[in-house]
């Protein structure tokens, strides 16, 4: 027998959850995961399970305009003041007892050039 090698999946499942709180909150996923750099105000779709009236959406640790949808549904309104830079950003839900779901990252790319001319 071989030994196995850990896969990115092994070192997935992240879920910070209060002491004390019941149930869990999770991420499964956003919409879009990328976004170039200079964009204007993105509406970022975040599914996940365990979300309540009043949760926060949390970019980079700071708070965001937050629509609740669904306890499987928020979306966060990302500002374009905070799209200016490439890089990767950490998107996590905050609920009013103060769980805070696993962070899962949106990526700022920088636009591809484009060619207007040749001469």
């Amino acid at each position: 027998m071989s030994p196995s090698l850990a896969t990115p999946k092994d070192f997935y499942d992240v879920s910070l959850v209060k002491v004390g709180e019941t149930g869990s909150m999770r991420i499964a996923y956003l919409q879009p995961t990328t976004v170039l750099a200079g964009a204007g105000l993105v509406n970022v779709y975040i599914t996940g399970t365990g979300f309540v009236s009043g949760a926060v959406a949390k970019w980079n640790g700071s708070a965001v305009t937050t629509i609740f949808s669904s306890s499987t549904q928020v979306n966060a309104l990302v500002p374009a003041s905070d799209l200016t830079t490439a890089g990767l950003n950490y998107v996590t839900v905050v609920n009013p007892s103060g769980a805070v779901s696993n962070p899962v990252v949106l990526t700022v790319q920088n636009p591809s050039a484009t060619i207007t001319s040749l001469s």
